[in-house]
């Protein structure tokens, strides 16, 4: 690219004669759609008829692609997914090449369609009111510098089903801001209520991200592997039954074979096994506490689901002193 700065004058002169008023939202170019392995731009077409041929640069490339004055849109293709790429476009007259307008000068960041999330970088916990929280990485983030992580997706979108498969809730949700001050604060988080059709029961979910173009559309990616969550049992009491004693009950979890009791003594980092019970048992005494120690104490349940068993997630505790 041979001076364009200075040959900004003489093509700013020519478009006030010769072309009429554009806005530079108009003239400047943009994404329009992407895939796995492709991203189209579309541009203004006003100057089709006056440009010999249009130049694209992508990543700083020093030899351009070509494409005809009849056409105002270029699908890159042979892209890699989940990855962004600099793209520039000029306009050639007379063996020389020019910019759009004042907006243009600078290179656009097209995307392809985001990857499906990868399990290790995605968590839903089922907490106590019935909360659930997603937690989840922008893992396609890409570093222009050491410093600054740009943002690569542009939301989430999680779907909750019952456990027959029927979806209850769909929920998307926007990351905030347009970079990430470092890697580890891609790690993006939000909550959602679940639905009452699924409480006490145990819900399937899946994930997808995507990105917003300027037009407006939205492109997916593959959503993730439905896996299943089992809420713990909802403890009702937590009551002295006797010296180092407590009796705990509980609501039945639908489909539930067994439950298993719980606590902790150290704020939840660690567990001791404290009984196992039958599906049709709601109620159990909790023996050997030492006196004027803190205890938590929660119920996990055990659910059969399309033949593969489950168990709650050690989430929250009911604290009982």
């Amino acid at each position: 690219m041979k001076s364009k700065i200075f040959r900004l004058i003489t093509v700013v002169a020519f478009i006030v004669v010769f072309f009429p008023a554009l806005t530079s939202q108009a003239a400047a170019f943009r994404q329009v759609d992407a895939a796995a392995d492709s991203a189209t731009i579309s541009w203004n077409d006003t100057y089709n008829k006056v440009v010999q041929e249009y130049h694209i640069y992508i990543n700083n490339n020093s030899t351009p692609v070509t494409v005809s004055n009849n056409t105002n849109s270029y699908t890159l293709d042979n892209l890699q997914q989940g990855c962004a790429y600099s793209v520039l476009v000029l306009c050639e007259m007379d063996g020389k090449e020019y910019y759009f307008d004042s907006v243009s000068h600078n290179y656009i960041f097209v995307k392809t369609k985001p990857k499906q999330m990868q399990e290790k970088n995605y968590s839903v916990t089922w907490n106590k009111n019935n909360s659930l929280e997603i937690e989840y990485l922008d893992e396609t983030a890409y570093t222009v510098d050491k410093n600054t992580w740009y943002k690569f997706i542009d939301g989430v979108e999680f779907q909750v089903k019952n456990l027959d498969g029927r979806t209850k809730k769909t929920v998307s949700k926007a990351v905030n801001g347009s970079f990430y001050i470092n890697g580890a604060s891609a790690l993006n988080s939000f909550s959602v209520k679940a639905p009452a059709a699924v409480r006490n029961k145990g819900i399937k979910y899946q994930l997808r991200s995507y990105i917003v173009l300027e037009n407006g559309k939205k492109i997916y990616s593959e959503w993730t592997d439905t896996k299943v969550l089992i809420p713990q049992a909802k403890i009702t009491g937590l009551d002295n039954y006797g010296s180092g004693e407590v009796q705990v009950k509980w609501n039945k979890v639908d489909n539930a074979t067994g439950y298993t009791l719980w606590t902790t003594d150290d704020g939840g980092k660690t567990y001791d096994k404290a009984g196992t019970v039958n599906k049709k048992t709601t109620a159990y005494t909790i023996s050997g506490l030492k006196k004027g120690s803190n205890y938590g104490v929660l119920v996990t349940a055990k659910v059969k689901v399309d033949g593969k068993k489950y168990n709650s997630q050690k989430s929250y505790y009911m604290y009982y002193k």
